[in-house]
């Protein structure tokens, strides 16, 4: 390393930034709205708008519209069109007992249906970006005051418009998603093309042309509620229009399958299902439905961003050295720290994770359990809490719109405080301090001007307890700017203590790393190597170590891509 890059720093055991390097994949922009930049997306083919709008009509399609395009073993012989009178059944399948609704039930008793064994509720919301169900307001809340566990379906016209266009209009308009308990996570149908007008059973559309926009689709939710989307479809439809695709094996699985025997076999890359829709003849109103599990199992599915998993093992994120890396398919993994400057194994934590712009890793409520602070490139940042059995759930939003343009530093800037700040440098050059309350912001001041241009890194460098300031500037050099700890940045002559850093294009924090009770920095070379710089203390560092390459497509957490 060059000798110029020596500086010294330790801290206290919970003064820095918890660095667990947290990397996420440059992906083509959408992930989590307002709203983050858009992943490039599937275009469809030019429809007939008008045309189309005619035969949608007043209630549109509604799940289980393909049903009878699908093999005679997977059909009840009583299927029928939600608006025709039909033999009712009274055959449950196994588990939590459900029901699906759309336009074509605008009367639900709902106090009847759950008096019969209904727990949860799928509504249709919208379809395509042309129509909203009349019936969704009632429905929705109809099922919720009921006691249900309810949630919004999309149903997707896919030749219509952009996966992002459709996408946004759902969340818009009822697909949105809490962690509350009662709501369950906003539902995808896709399946057989019920209008003329959108050309073939598969919109016209190849199986990669669909792929892409069934991905893109789930991205978007995410990105604008927290929850990537459950999909609903049919095996036969999966195997016809997707070439029996295995890239969504991360998101649960609603399966249509009218019969009293299973739903098997299921499309490919699941090999379980999360909801079972066995009927549309009864015993509930619209299409009756089957929750895989308990009940207690439904309600912590509800609540929790991502599945709860079988056997708890602990947070996603252990140890604020591991390092947490996205892959380009959006997929969160977690790269244990061995404590030797190394890492261990990986583990899937999460995905969806596209279109950010820098991510942190601390501990933001104080609960003892790390959690992520992201912010996107449509210029929103939030949190996503950590939850002591894995997962994590949508947190506070720090900031709806505006700081696209902004970076961000995160650790203890005032060491007295139980809750991390956030050190904003905005594009006019102002820096400004955000004091957090374990909840969201609870004020702001600005504690310096003329950063334009400069790349910060918060760090206990001098060893007194306070966080200090890294900057770089656009020449390589780093220089030291040191706080009181009360906020405010001590008045002196600012330390050279590096030069050459501008030929790294990520520089982040991180503790624990190389053993309990470590510091360093880790950095990221223009070729994609990925090396640790150990602060000793003393205004000393200790030999570099390379313990990575290949992560230029990557963004680090408690930096950005910079230089």
């Amino acid at each position: 390393m060059n000798s110029d890059k020596q500086v010294t720093a330790t801290r206290l055991s919970r003064s820095i930034s918890y660095g667990g390097v947290l990397a996420v994949g440059c992906l083509l922009g959408s992930l989590l709205l307002n709203i983050p930049t858009a992943q490039a997306d599937t275009q469809a083919p030019p429809v007939d708008l008008t045309a189309l709008a005619k035969e949608i009509g007043t209630n549109g399609a509604h799940m289980g519209q393909s049903i009878p395009a699908q093999p005679s073993s997977q059909i009840s012989s009583r299927l029928a069109a939600p608006q025709a009178a039909t033999a009712t059944s009274t055959w449950t399948a196994p588990g939590v007992q459900g029901l699906d609704v759309s336009g074509y039930q605008p009367n639900v008793n709902w106090a009847t249906q759950y008096s019969m064994g209904a727990r949860f509720a799928y509504v249709k919301a919208t379809e395509g970006i042309n129509f909203t169900s009349s019936s969704f307001s009632s429905q929705y809340t109809g099922s919720y005051n009921a006691g249900m566990i309810r949630g919004a379906y999309h149903f997707a016209l896919p030749s219509a418009s952009t996966a992002v266009a459709q996408a946004d209009y759902f969340v818009n308009n009822g697909g949105g998603w809490s962690s509350d308990g009662r709501t369950m996570p906003p539902l995808l149908d896709i399946e057989y093309n019920p209008y003329t007008s959108l050309g073939n059973s598969c919109y016209n559309m190849s199986a990669s042309a669909l792929v892409s926009w069934i991905r893109d689709f789930s991205s978007r939710v995410q990105v604008r509620t927290g929850r990537l989307p459950m999909i609903y479809t049919t095996t036969d439809w999966w195997k016809t229009c997707t070439g029996n695709s295995g890239a969504f094996s991360n998101q649960p699985l609603h399966i249509a399958a009218y019969n009293n025997v299973g739903p098997a076999p299921l499309p490919n890359g699941w090999s379980t299902y999360s909801v079972w829709q066995y009927s549309a003849t009864g015993p509930f109103d619209g299409d009756s439905n089957a929750w895989n599990g308990s009940y207690d199992n439904l309600k912590k599915f509800a609540a929790a961003a991502n599945a709860v998993p079988t056997t708890p093992t602990g947070p996603s994120i252990k140890s604020p050295g591991d390092v947490v890396a996205a892959d380009s398919s959006g997929v969160l993994w977690d790269y244990p720290a061995t404590g030797t400057t190394s890492v261990g194994s990986r583990k899937k934590i999460g995905t969806g994770w596209l279109g950010v712009r820098s991510l942190n890793v601390i501990d933001w409520n104080a609960d003892g359990t790390l959690d992520i602070v992201a912010q996107w490139t449509s210029g929103k940042v939030n949190v996503y809490l950590g939850a002591s059995v894995g997962g994590f759930s949508a947190g506070p939003v720090l900031a709806s719109s505006g700081w696209s343009r902004n970076q961000l530093t995160i650790g203890y800037w005032l060491t007295a405080s139980n809750y991390p700040q956030v050190l904003s440098r905005e594009p006019s050059g102002t820096l400004r301090l955000w004091r957090a309350s374990g909840k969201g912001f609870a004020s702001s001041s600005q504690v310096g001007q003329g950063w334009t241009g400069l790349n910060t890194t918060m760090v206990d460098f001098d060893s007194d307890g306070n966080q200090d300031l890294l900057a770089q500037s656009s020449n390589g050099t780093l220089r030291l700017y040191r706080s009181n700890g009360a906020g405010n940045f001590i008045s002196e002559t600012r330390k050279i203590v590096g030069s050459g850093w501008n030929s790294m294009t990520s520089i982040s924090v991180s503790s624990d790393f190389a053993g309990k009770g470590s510091l360093g920095l880790i950095a990221r070379a223009r070729d994609g190597k990925l090396y640790y710089y150990p602060v000793l203390g003393s205004y000393r560092w200790g030999p570099r170590t390379l313990f990575g390459s290949g992560w230029g497509p990557y963004v680090i957490a408690g930096g950005e891509k910079i230089n």
